[in-house]
């Protein structure tokens, strides 16, 4: 049932359907908005009471449904969870703003280029060099890419239906819905972080893993551990972006710069030499390992059947 809603969610991701897709984003904060607006008691709580309070409602809900649904008939779940997991899981999109971006860079001068990543990623990049454009671009998707696809598939694993999706989606919305004012005030959100990222700590060392296999082993590991024997960072996400770094052998220069910005999860203190042709490499490497991912689940879900 996990394989197949997964490659049904894939070949979903073909159709022209992006905007009803992006919508969703726009519903979750609207969700967030209208409950605290609604409730003065949850306003008058803590961020902590709050995160709780809202990531459990839509996942209670959705595992309700899911559980009526199941006992119904096993096709109504797969399709509940078809439909949860295609708003939620962004996979070709990022292939496609990479593939734009180097595109833009054959055809643009570098104001136009600033002007196309800052589209995509919305991300400052005024006044910045080829290379530290292609750093903001090599980050941003990998970022995206473990929070809205890989990240989204193991808590899919791990709980019933789609239900871990859900409270990894909406948990993660709410951090980012969070006004910078939040984070000066720090009003429950470093237990918010910290709850969070140990969300985060098993499939993000599972996907800079998958990184490493797909593509140089050796170099990945190499590059791994030397990062985390220099820097020992706490900030996590360093850990898939040096995995990916080392597997395409990508050179990594290290920047003498001790800096915490707790709203990012992730912190670049180091710079990568980078062109478009190693960001469609990028894309090449990410490609491998989320057909890994799958091949690995669909051989666990055909074994299972005997």
């Amino acid at each position: 049932m996990i394989f197949l809603t997964l490659f049904v969610v894939f070949l979903l991701e073909f159709l022209p359907l992006d905007i009803y897709r992006e919508r969703s984003k726009t519903y979750v904060s609207l969700y967030f908005e209208s409950a605290l607006e609604f409730s003065a008691w949850l306003r008058s709580k803590n961020h902590n009471v709050q995160w709780v309070i809202l990531t459990s409602i839509p996942t209670v809900i959705t595992l309700i449904i899911y559980s009526l649904l199941i006992s119904i008939h096993a096709i109504l779940g797969l399709i509940w969870s078809v439909v949860i997991l295609f708003f939620i899981i962004y996979f070709l999109p990022q292939l496609r703003a990479i593939r734009d971006i180097c595109e833009s860079d054959k055809r643009d001068d570098l104001e136009g280029l600033q002007i196309k990543i800052a589209e995509i990623t919305h991300r400052s990049s005024k006044n910045l060099e080829r290379n530290d454009l292609y750093n903001i671009v090599f980050s941003d998707s990998l970022q995206k890419w473990f929070e809205q696809v890989f990240a989204i598939i193991f808590w899919f694993i791990i709980l019933p239906g789609p239900s871990g999706a859900i409270v990894y989606f909406v948990s993660l919305s709410y951090i980012q819905n969070l006004s910078s004012d939040d984070f000066v005030e720090k009003n429950g959100i470093k237990s918010i972080l910290s709850a969070h990222r140990f969300m985060e700590w098993i499939p993000e060392r599972i996907f800079a893993a998958s990184l490493a296999v797909a593509g140089n082993f050796d170099d990945a590991i190499v590059a791994w551990g030397k990062h985390n024997k220099d820097l020992r960072l706490k900030n996590e996400g360093n850990s898939y972006l040096i995995a990916a770094a080392g597997a395409l052998g990508i050179s990594v220069t290290y920047v003498a710069e001790d800096t915490a910005v707790e709203k990012e999860h992730v912190e670049r203190q180091f710079k990568l030499e980078l062109d478009s042709e190693k960001l469609l490499k990028l894309t090449r490497l990410v490609s491998r390992v989320f057909f890994m991912w799958m091949g690995v689940i669909g051989c666990f879900t055909f074994f299972s059947l005997f």
